[in-house]
């Protein structure tokens, strides 16, 4: 419309913004004395009996949005009076969908309606759906199911789709070949090849084991040191589950799976490392201390036995608060594993407290990376997963954590967060790229 102008380095000017106002106490007999653009104004404008707020603006921009898209106005008439009494009814142009993408009609119809309560509540609100449509993101005026979400997930990243639709098909292909090959084999004995692939067996069920233990997997160890007389060889195939547990935070399950490990093989040294390291991410320090004790990998043994002995004497792993828990990350120890410790105390902690609980930790965390910084953390639980806030906040420069690798909210396993108005910050591109929605 006429009343928006580019101004200076692409800055948009509205020049009568809500200059409708003066009017609302007039009748529509009295159209000459109309100020602001017909069409534009929303239905609340034009009554007196109904207060104007920060819907009345998210109209305005859904009509603004409606004139670029179609390039005419959103209400259109024979008259003035007309048009201010489909403006009254909500009476908006309908919409050419063969010109435009339905889901960008469904933004400006929400914009647009009649009743303020089914608008958007804020400007920015309507500029965060504009902003995920723009990225293919679900929006909120279209309330996309299930089906959707594949479909915006596959067009945002359809070159990778197809690379792994082809890719999936290839290994499929060679697994196939793969399985006629054995088949036609004859070169093995028929007992020496059970034994191969008894052993393929227990590869792939042990790296595969996550919830809890069971009978066979007692019987998987048994069989593996029955099969194998290759020690390092046997170590490597009992240790891959533990990491794959812990990668995947199912610390009790990891601990249930060591201690079966330990029972058939006492002295296997990095089974009784990682059960130290369970007891310590759990706060249980003296039971730490007897796992690293019997460790021989004696620098890290030693560290973390020292330090588990210093904390237990310390603090009551039954009753640790939020500063407890800081004060222990601060705590100095120079060793490479000692990071990784703590990143796995935040994610257990996680899985452990409440959300509440834990977003005061990772405040606190925060606070001790940047310590002039005012934080302000707002958190919500969206269809399309958690919703992390910073707006409000001031002088944060880092969200950086555990050697600069991880940052301080990958426990939460964030879909979104919003940072509008804050300076960029030094590990938002990690979450960028662990595929978090970052809103700036």
């Amino acid at each position: 419309p006429e009343n928006i102008h580019a101004g200076a380095f692409s800055k948009v000017l509205v020049l009568d913004w809500g200059l409708a106002q003066a009017w609302r106490e007039k009748s529509l007999d009295d159209v000459d004395s109309l100020k602001g653009t017909p069409g534009f104004l929303a239905p609340e404008q034009l009554n007196p009996n109904y207060s104007l707020g920060r819907f009345t603006d998210v109209y305005q921009l859904g009509a603004l949005l409606y004139s670029i898209v179609y390039k005419k106005t959103p209400i259109e008439g024979k008259s003035i009076r007309e048009v201010l009494e489909k403006t009254l009814d909500g009476k908006v142009d309908p919409f050419d969908k063969s010109k435009n993408d339905n889901r960008l009609n469904l933004i400006i119809e929400k914009a647009m309606a009649r009743s303020p309560k089914a608008r958007y509540e804020t400007v920015l609100d309507l500029k965060r759906d504009v902003v995920r449509y723009m990225g293919g993101y679900a929006t909120k005026a279209e309330e996309a199911g299930f089906f959707m979400q594949i479909r915006l997930l596959y067009t945002r990243h359809n070159i990778i789709c197809n690379i792994s639709f082809f890719f999936s098909i290839f290994i499929i292909a060679s697994i196939y070949l793969f399985i006629i090959q054995i088949r036609e084999s004859e070169l093995q004995a028929q007992k020496d090849r059970q034994k191969a692939e008894d052993l393929v067996y227990l590869y792939d069920n042990l790296n595969k084991y996550k919830l809890e233990m069971e009978s066979g997997v007692i019987s998987s160890i048994e069989s593996v040191l029955a099969l194998e007389t290759d020690v390092t060889k046997v170590n490597k195939i009992l240790i891959s589950p533990v990491i794959k547990l812990f990668n995947g935070h199912n610390y009790e399950a990891a601990l249930n799976y060591i201690l079966s490990v330990l029972k058939y093989r006492p002295t296997y040294d990095s089974a009784w490392m990682y059960l130290g390291y369970l007891h310590f991410i759990k706060f249980d320090f003296n039971e730490a201390a007897k796992a690293f004790k019997n460790s021989t990998n004696l620098k890290t043994s030693r560290n973390f036995f020292d330090i588990s002995i210093k904390l237990k004497d310390k603090f009551d792993h039954s009753n640790l608060q939020s500063e407890d828990i800081v004060s222990i990350l601060n705590t100095s120890l120079n060793d490479e594993k000692w990071d990784w410790v703590k990143y796995h105390i935040v994610c257990s902690h996680y899985y452990h407290r409440s959300i509440g609980d834990h977003l005061v930790l990772l405040k606190m965390i925060l606070k001790e990376r940047n310590p002039n910084a005012r934080i302000q953390i707002d958190y919500s639980e969206e269809d399309n997963g958690p919703v992390l806030s910073l707006e409000g906040s001031f002088g944060i420069r880092s969200i950086l954590v555990f050697s600069d690798e991880k940052t301080v909210f990958h426990s939460l396993g964030l879909n979104e967060l919003h940072v509008y108005g804050i300076p960029r910050i030094e590990g938002v591109d990690l979450l960028e790229k662990e595929g978090v929605f970052v809103i700036e």
